[in-house]
This record gives C-alpha cells, sequence and structure tokens, in this order.
C-alpha cells in the first residue's frame, strides 16, 4: 500500500503549495509520524558539516536519517539566509548530474525558504544523500520536513524546463491566464493527475501575485488565492503540487512578468496527500474565525478538521500562510495547538511584503485546530491569512464543528449639525465600510467661508510663477 509519513509535530511545514480540483478520497494507508523535523544541515553552526559559510563551485552533500531509510522522496524545507551576493540554491541527487535549474533564489538581506521534494541517490557510495549548491555565497538550512515511501504517491525525476518566458520573449501579461502543458512533458506522464513544479516569477513590472490554478473555461477573474507574492523587480521561486485538468495548469500574475516553470515528477491523486480548491479559514483583516491583527507572540487558533472542505476525521492538512500588512520583519509559526510550540517557523517576512508559504501541519487530535503565531522584532501586530489547500486523510473520531463567531454590531454613528463625521469614543466600534461610503459627499463641498483660502494660488516657494500650480507630482 503506499504511504506517506510526514513529521507533522509543531514544525511539519512545508513551503509548498496544492492547487486543482477537488479529489475523490479512496482508502489509502496514509500513516503520519508526528515529531519534531530534524536539521539535517545549517552551515552557521556546524549542523551536518563544518561551520562556514557556501561559496560558489562548493557542494553540500546531505545525508537522510536512518528512519527514512525507505524512503523513495524527501521533503525538505530549503533556506538561504545571510547572503553575501543575489544568487540561488539548486538541490539534486548526487547519483545525478547537477541540472541547470534551480530550487530557490535569493538576496542579501533576507531569508528565503522554499520546498524541494527529492529522490535521494541510490547509488552505493551515495546512498541517501542529496548535494546541495549555491551560485554566490550564502548559509544554507535543510531541515527534513517529512518523506514518502510508496511507488504510487510522489514520483520524482532530474528536473525539465517547460517554460521560460525570458527565451520566447512573451512575458505573462497582467491579469493573463497563461496556459501551460504540462502532462506529456519528460518526468510526467500524459495521463498524469498531478504534477510537482517549481514556478520562478522575475523582472514584474509592479509588486503583486503569482497563482498556479486550473484553467478556467473562458475568461475567469483574479484568482482569491495565491502561489507567491513578489515586490517589483523581485525573482522569487515557489514550489506547487499542481492539480491537471486537460494534461493543463494555468499561470495567473496581477503584474507583467516573466515566468519560468520547472517540472520535479508527478503525484498519484488519489495517494496518501489530497488536492482540492483552495478555501479561506482564517482572515484577521475581516474578522473570520479572529478577533483581529495577530499580536506579536499571540497564539492564533484555527479549527480547520471539518472546515474548508477538510474532512474532520483528517490527520494533518496542507494550508497556504499568508503574512499582509507587515510593518516590521519577523516570522511565522505554525504547530498543531496539542502540542508544544516549536523553535521553527513556516515563513519569514520584513516591513512592506506580503509573503505566502505553505505548511503541512498535523491537526490537534481533539479539535482539529493548528495553531499559528506570528512574531515580529519590534512587537507590531501583522494580518494573518490562511486557505486550505489539501489534507492527509485519517480516521479520527472528532466532535461537530462549532459555529463561527458572531461579529459584533456597529454602534450607529451620530451625525453631526452640519452632517459630518464627529469623533468616536474611545473603544468605540468603528462603523461598516458601506456605512461610511454612504457618508461621503457625492460632489466636492465649497464652503464659503473658505472661499479665500481656495482661491490662493500659494508664494514663489512651491508654486509655478506662471499658472500658480504646485510643481509636487
Amino acid at each position: 500500500m503506499p504511504r506517506i509519513r510526514v513529521i507533522a509535530a509543531g514544525a511539519a511545514l512545508l513551503s509548498s503549495l496544492l492547487v486543482g480540483a477537488l479529489t475523490v478520497a479512496t482508502p489509502v494507508d496514509a500513516a503520519v509520524t508526528t515529531a519534531v523535523p530534524s536539521r539535517l544541515l545549517d552551515t552557521r553552526s556546524g549542523v551536518g558539516r563544518a561551520a562556514g559559510i557556501v561559496g560558489p563551485g562548493d557542494v553540500v552533500r546531505v545525508k537522510a536519517p536512518a528512519s527514512a531509510s525507505g524512503a523513495t522522496s524527501l521533503a525538505l524545507n530549503v533556506t538561504a539566509t545571510d547572503a553575501q551576493a543575489p544568487g540561488f540554491v539548486t538541490v539534486w541527487p548526487c547519483d545525478e548530474a547537477k541540472p541547470d535549474t534551480s530550487n530557490l533564489n535569493f538576496v542579501p538581506g533576507r531569508a528565503v525558504p522554499n520546498m524541494a521534494i527529492i529522490r535521494p541517490s541510490s547509488a552505493s557510495a551515495t546512498k541517501g544523500q542529496l548535494c546541495v549548491a549555491s551560485s554566490a555565497r550564502v548559509h544554507l538550512l535543510v531541515d527534513l520536513m517529512g518523506w514518502f515511501s510508496g511507488t504510487g504517491d510522489v514520483v520524482t525525476t532530474p528536473p525539465n524546463r517547460i517554460v521560460d518566458t525570458r527565451q520566447t520573449r512573451t512575458p505573462v501579461r497582467q491579469g493573463e491566464f497563461r496556459r501551460v502543458r504540462v502532462a506529456g512533458t519528460p518526468g510526467v506522464p500524459t495521463n498524469a493527475s498531478s504534477a510537482l513544479l517549481n514556478v520562478t516569477l522575475t523582472g514584474s513590472r509592479s509588486a503583486g501575485f503569482l497563482s498556479v490554478v486550473p484553467c478556467p473555461a473562458s475568461g475567469g477573474s483574479a484568482p482569491a488565492t495565491s502561489t507567491m507574492n513578489f515586490a517589483a523587480g523581485e525573482t522569487v521561486a515557489a514550489f506547487a503540487v499542481a492539480a491537471l485538468a486537460n494534461r493543463d495548469v494555468c499561470v495567473y500574475s496581477s503584474s507583467s512578468a516573466d515566468v519560468i516553470v520547472d517540472t520535479f515528477g508527478s503525484a498519484a491523486s488519489n495517494g496518501g496527500l489530497r488536492v482540492k480548491n483552495p478555501e479561506r479559514v482564517l482572515d484577521t483583516r475581516n474578522g473570520i474565525w479572529s478577533t483581529g491583527p495577530a499580536r506579536s507572540g499571540a497564539e492564533v487558533r484555527v479549527r480547520v478538521a471539518g472546515r474548508g472542505g477538510v474532512p474532520n476525521d483528517s490527520l494533518a492538512a496542507m494550508l497556504t500562510v499568508t503574512v499582509a500588512d507587515a510593518g516590521s520583519s519577523g516570522y511565522v509559526t505554525a504547530w498543531p495547538c496539542d502540542a508544544s510550540k516549536p523553535n521553527t517557523s513556516v515563513l519569514n517576512f520584513w516591513p512592506g511584503s506580503a509573503r505566502a508559504n505553505s505548511a503541512l501541519v498535523g491537526l490537534s487530535t481533539k479539535n482539529g485546530e493548528v495553531c499559528l503565531s506570528a512574531f515580529t522584532n519590534n512587537g507590531s501586530s501583522v494580518a494573518l491569512i490562511a486557505d486550505t489547500v489539501g489534507w492527509v486523510p485519517g480516521s479520527v473520531n472528532r466532535g461537530p464543528v462549532p459555529a463561527p463567531p458572531v461579529p459584533p454590531t456597529p454602534a450607529p454613528v451620530p451625525p453631526s449639525s452640519s452632517g459630518r463625521f464627529v469623533t468616536l469614543p474611545v473603544g468605540a466600534v468603528l462603523p461598516s465600510g458601506a456605512e461610511c461610503a454612504g457618508r461621503v459627499r457625492p460632489a466636492a463641498e465649497i464652503r464659503p467661508e473658505n472661499s479665500a483660502a481656495n482661491s490662493n494660488e500659494g508664494s514663489l516657494a512651491n508654486a509655478n510663477t506662471s499658472s500658480g500650480w504646485s510643481q509636487f507630482s
């Protein structure tokens, strides 16, 4: 029977995304081991090799532990940090030639993670090993988050580049759904139902997001969830396990940019990890199962079992976790609420950034909850969003899903004698957006007492001498 083992206690967090249509659940032997994930490499402290920064041309060998000796592929969280120059990281089985593709891109001053599902070497001299290399000087961390031991779950192959709009000079246009043929390309069978993809975006004209989604029948509006978020000109990579429809997926970008797509193999739709359409179960910006922005270090409990398309008896869930409205650098941790909070993170963020990453997290036995905690360097709050994108089937006996909390009804805002807004007392509930919109005047307010100020063209210090118009732009 196919098996999937996932180290899910506290930090069983995979930087991946599953997208696509809901699959039909069939019985499968899907064992989930809840334990603290093992760090295989940390070049900062000397774990896995002598401490020291990794330079261009260095090949670091990473060996899987004996507990994963039967694995057909390893799920790794690879992080680049303390980079001295922009670059990229490549991971591959040590019994193969180094590929011409990358797994993540990095820049100085940022800690950048991404997931990789890679077959360990089977050659006797390098059995169970993976090779890691960087194009620039950087510290590397590799955590073993789980492994697949069934031949029917995940089949990994050497990476194959199927799209590079830089070469074809056909960047994805803003708002475009770019159809990509995946099944039938090298390493992905023609009848494959899903594929392992690494998607890279670069040269964006403005900040935005990219989504890997099933292709809409015609037209289609912007997806409600994202695979990655990016800033203007940034290069970002994200791993995705994407469901295929008629052999294809679509790549959508909210900003014009170049996109590169590499395949790393295929996955079974009826294996130990099920793919579904994303559904939102947490958004602290609008109060969905939340009481407001996430305070630094505070625990946010999210009921996942029985919600967002995840069956109530599931063992674990795949979530896309997003941070927005960040005013400081920091990180997010995710773990089952009946376990101790781990000393690991699922994503890193910095001021002004919106960052998304996915996490495969065990669900607490009694309530099926996942706990999230955001830490910020200056103690400020952030917005936390979580979407369900998949699950690991199980047979956990849980009670019914509680009803969502009812948000408080905003108190009416009394108008002033002039009909304008008034100052609310401390602690009062803010009016709704609809109420505020209804109180905005349809035309400019020209009051007689302001006529003199309105006709003043300003001084020579801040106005154009010929027309009186301000020179600010």
